[in-house]
């Protein structure tokens, strides 16, 4: 899927003949204020500039499934009084991933785009998509049940959508076969929509309204003929 659209970017960025377009590739650090755990991740940018210091540009993220555990979350109580114990303490796994896509606009200064050093800025649209993955440590069921009976969700898979806002900046440096460049970026969801209620209960430990990122990375400018 990540592959497809990485394609159909390029695609709208060269859609002169003769255009410009720059291509590139960085290492990501995410972090979600408030969360329990920061993200490592991968970026693809394509970069169409309209002039010597203006571009569009697009890119493609994926961030590592990080891991929690959490230590006695939930009680078992036993079916039968004649079970010992009459209860036990259950912990409870869960895996997050963020796939994401942006899209925006920047402005470059001191130099143009494609020389020497120069500082950039500007604003994006963000869509971003987190998978979650939730089980609990397992117990005999012919035994035990968990407090809250069927009406509680422990084991399954759900997924968010998520509708964000940004501003973005950074620098870079031209040398003879491409250029190398850090990212900057603060982005803000102003829309939310969870499929079930483990991914209500993966995003409150994972995730976050408001989200930092940072990259470091290589681009290269490319001529399509």
């Amino acid at each position: 899927m990540s592959k497809k659209i990485i394609i159909l970017i390029v695609a709208l960025f060269a859609l002169k003949a003769n255009a410009q377009v720059i291509i590139g590739g960085n290492v990501a650090y995410q972090i979600p204020f408030g969360a329990d755990k920061n993200f490592y991740g991968l970026q693809v940018l394509i970069e169409k500039p309209t002039n010597e210091r203006n571009a569009f540009f697009g890119k493609v993220s994926f961030f590592f499934p990080q891991k929690l555990t959490v230590r006695d979350q939930y009680v078992a109580d036993a079916i039968d009084m004649n079970v010992s114990p009459p209860s036990i303490n259950l912990s409870s796994f869960t895996n997050y991933s963020t796939f994401g896509i942006e899209f925006g606009r920047k402005i470059y200064i001191i130099n143009p785009i494609d020389y020497g050093f120069s500082l950039y800025g500007g604003s994006t649209v963000m869509l971003s998509f987190n998978n979650i993955k939730s089980r609990i440590e397992s117990f005999d069921k012919t035994k035990y049940q968990i407090y809250g009976g069927n009406d509680i969700q422990t084991d399954g898979k759900g997924s968010i959508f998520n509708l964000g806002i940004g501003l973005g900046g950074g620098m870079k440096y031209d040398f003879r076969f491409g250029s190398v460049y850090m990212d900057l970026g603060i982005g803000y969801n102003i829309l939310q929509l969870a499929t079930n209620t483990i991914a209500q209960q993966g995003y409150s430990s994972f995730g976050s309204p408001l989200n930092f990122v940072v990259g470091v990375g290589y681009r290269k400018i490319l001529f399509m003929k």
